[in-house]
């Protein structure tokens, strides 16, 4: 099982390769095979290999340079195949700024940053719902995330173990408000 911690940016997404270019890394826990789509007419698509059975997936694209535009072509085995936009495509919306007057509880515009409501990035319409992984306050610590179907509109609840000790230990090392650590074992 992999570890995503308090900062799944940090795994998730296009990172600069050890070896130069690109690795992308996407968390398909049901997929049975991925591929990465850079941008571009000459472009051609990057199988990804399962690094995690867990379903953590990942890709070099050795010519590539960040920031790199990219599709996901997610093939599951009902025989359904989806191409999306990753979400760790995108840069986190809070910056240190942002982290610093949120734990000393002074951010104003705290709703321009996150919360569900609609935004474009990178060119995709996108609503965001900081809460959609993580924290659903229903007195369940494991982690929550959500399948979505949209062709045959089905949607399906998942459940996962995580590493809380560790999550609660960067919120603590980040200086974030103890309360948004300790609930986390207790799922609320």
């Amino acid at each position: 099982m992999i570890e995503l911690g308090a900062d799944p940016h940090r795994v998730l997404g296009a990172h600069e390769s050890e070896d130069g270019g690109v690795v992308v890394r996407a968390y398909r826990p049901e997929a049975q095979a991925v591929r990465v789509q850079p941008q571009g007419e000459r472009a051609a698509a990057v199988e990804a290999e399962l690094k995690d059975p867990s379903g953590l997936w990942e890709a070099l694209l050795p010519k590539a340079t960040l920031p790199l535009e990219y599709e996901l072509e997610i093939e599951y085995p009902d025989g359904n195949t989806f191409t999306v936009r990753d979400p760790y495509a995108f840069l986190p919306t809070l910056g240190e700024l942002d982290l610093h007057l949120v734990a000393s509880g002074r951010h104003e515009r705290l709703y321009d940053h996150i919360g569900a409501h609609p935004l474009e990035l990178g060119g995709v319409q996108a609503l965001l719902n900081p809460g959609s992984v993580g924290q659903p306050r229903d007195s369940d610590p494991r982690a929550a995330y959500l399948l979505l179907d949209l062709d045959a509109r089905l949607a399906s609840f998942r459940r996962v173990e995580y590493d809380v000790a560790r999550t609660q230990r960067e919120i603590r090392e980040a200086g974030l408000p103890e309360l948004l650590a300790a609930r986390l074992e207790l799922g609320i």
